[in-house]
């Protein structure tokens, strides 16, 4: 089954700007700093209400939400191809092992389960969702 080159670069491309926003402190930034002195925020009112509202789970969701999105790319990309699982889990190990270092690689990031949970649901969910897709599609046609 071929698939187009522009997979190839989406799925290179969700796994690279994961790796960097969760090894980045720049990240931390976004999520950390709301008001500045002089009262003002840079973050439009609808994502400062989501982050004042979210559930005290530190930023495991925000984990789930990225790596929910490299589920769905990569195995919509692998899916069909022989042993297209493997790819998933390769990812998924990836997402701990980057979990694992980034007290390693970073001076303000730490490693917390929470977190390992966040992008194993994201990645189980992402690929859930594009079986469920392409199972409904095949059936319907």
């Amino acid at each position: 089954m071929a698939r187009s080159p522009g997979w190839l670069v989406a799925c290179v491309a969700v796994v690279v700007f994961n790796t960097w926003a969760s090894w980045s402190s720049v990240v931390v930034g976004w999520f950390s700093r709301g008001d500045d002195d002089t009262g003002e925020t840079w973050v439009p009112r609808f994502v400062l209400w989501m982050l004042q509202n979210r559930p005290d789970v530190g930023d495991a969701d925000i984990h789930l939400i990225m790596w929910f999105v490299a589920g769905v790319v990569i195995t919509g990309a692998v899916y069909g191809r022989r042993r297209w699982g493997w790819w998933v889990v390769a990812v998924w190990g990836w997402s701990l092992l980057l979990e694992v270092l980034q007290p390693v690689v970073s001076t303000v990031r730490g490693r917390e389960w929470i977190d390992a949970v966040g992008n194993t649901m994201g990645i189980a969910l992402g690929a859930a969702l594009v079986l469920w897709w392409r199972t409904r599609r095949n059936a319907a046609g």
